[in-house]
């Protein structure tokens, strides 16, 4: 299964959302999400942070991208 969705935000505030616990049962669309044991913004690779949700387990940062455009994004998985 896949599925898109477009956006009408710049990638600054896409990445602040995600980084940002507290937004994250506002964005989760299946009610599992409620809200953050930790609140603490995720920063850097390595950090846990945890939700309470219907399968509470904690959630590790593994990856992360420095924040750019789309464009940058599209060129760099294309090749060109």
């Amino acid at each position: 299964m896949s599925a898109t969705r477009s956006a009408a935000a710049s990638v600054e505030t896409v990445f602040a959302v995600l980084a940002d616990p507290t937004t994250h049962a506002a964005i989760d669309g299946t009610g599992w999400v409620q809200e953050p044991v930790d609140q603490a913004t995720l920063t850097e690779v390595g950090q846990i942070f945890r939700m309470a949700m219907y399968h509470p387990t904690p959630e590790t940062v593994t990856t992360r991208w420095p924040t750019r455009s789309t464009s940058s994004i599209h060129r760099a998985r294309s090749g060109g």
